[in-house]
């Protein structure tokens, strides 16, 4: 079974790499760079998933996957936008790496992976909109302007139930018990 997924994954990656060259997405004058860290990303996200397979392989193999296909789209379809303007883009993808990390490790690592990566994206999408000038009012004072809404989600936290803290739990009173 394993060697057939290794195959058939083997196959999807260079038919995917052939599809980039025929379909002209690619020319054979671009640098291997990018294809090679697809792969290399592929590969490594095929290891984590496979039984006994590490974690850490999740984060290194969407990191590279996903700066390979940037680099590849950087190349061939934007080439007229500079690469200054998309730096948030490389934002998003260490925090989709943390994101699918997090997911991964399971429920526990939910707030010191998953959420830290969701701010990351989200932060990276609001860089992106001021790099690329689609918001023509300064980060400044948007972030004057705007700040307390920061406020707002730390509080629902504390608010919704599912999460409790330790010293909430101290501080409650014992049940009545009966010796």
């Amino acid at each position: 079974m394993q060697r057939r997924v290794i195959i058939g994954t083997g196959i999807i990656l260079a038919g995917s790499a052939l599809l980039l060259f025929t379909t002209g997405l690619l020319s054979p004058r671009t640098p291997a760079l990018p294809v090679a860290l697809v792969v290399v990303g592929a590969y490594s996200l095929h290891r984590a998933f496979l039984p006994g397979g590490r974690e850490v392989h999740i984060f290194t193999g969407t990191l590279f996957s996903l700066a390979g296909v940037f680099l590849v789209l950087q190349q061939s379809v934007l080439t007229r936008t500079e690469l200054q303007s998309l730096w948030p883009v490389l934002m998003t993808f260490g925090g989709i790496s943390l994101l699918t990390y997090g997911l991964r490790k399971g429920r526990g690592y939910r707030y010191s992976l998953v959420l830290p990566g969701a701010v990351i994206i989200v932060l990276s999408l609001v860089f992106l909109l001021f790099s690329l000038n689609l918001i023509e009012q300064s980060l400044a004072s948007l972030t004057v302007r705007w700040w307390p809404l920061a406020l707002i989600p730390p509080g629902l936290l504390m608010v919704l139930p599912g999460r409790r803290n330790e010293t909430d739990a101290e501080r409650e009173e014992p049940e009545d018990l009966e010796f």
